[in-house]
């Protein structure tokens, strides 16, 4: 697959969409029962990873996003709505116009192996990582 990574004033992205790619549906076990989240108990994917995409929903207001379906509420993050893996890593992100608020978290530089980040048409500020970073990641912003 080749990766197109277009720069628009030095800071947003646009990216052609990926369509088509299947979205596995592994079993879902249930996390456990309180206020925050904690990462120790995933294994399908890095400690890391996982605590990146709980920073995203934390700092982006995801109690209020428009579909948030399995965030914080299982131990598999690969069945959270708009998170696709592969080969056990975090591989796209896909969030696009879903009520995100807030400001883009550094933290999301913990997933190397994302190849899209679709945050698009949301109310999101500042900059993530740095594009230099990931010159293979298609980002929309």
């Amino acid at each position: 697959m080749r990766v197109k990574l277009f720069a628009i004033l030095g800071c947003a992205f646009i990216v052609s969409c990926i369509l088509g790619l299947p979205m596995s549906s592994p079993a879902v076990a249930a996390a456990p029962a309180s206020p925050t989240f904690d990462c120790v108990n995933v294994t399908e994917i890095p400690s890391a990873e996982c605590q990146a995409l709980v920073a995203r929903y934390s700092g982006t207001g995801g109690a209020s996003w428009g579909n948030n379906t399995g965030w914080l509420s299982t131990l598999t993050p690969c069945s959270w709505h708009g998170v696709v893996c592969l080969g056990a890593h975090v591989n796209q992100l896909n969030l696009f116009s879903n009520l995100l608020s807030g400001s883009i978290p550094p933290v999301l530089g913990s997933l190397v192996n994302q190849q899209v980040l679709d945050l698009n048409s949301n109310h999101l500020s500042g900059l993530g990582p740095a594009r230099s970073q990931y010159p293979n990641r298609e980002e929309q912003i």
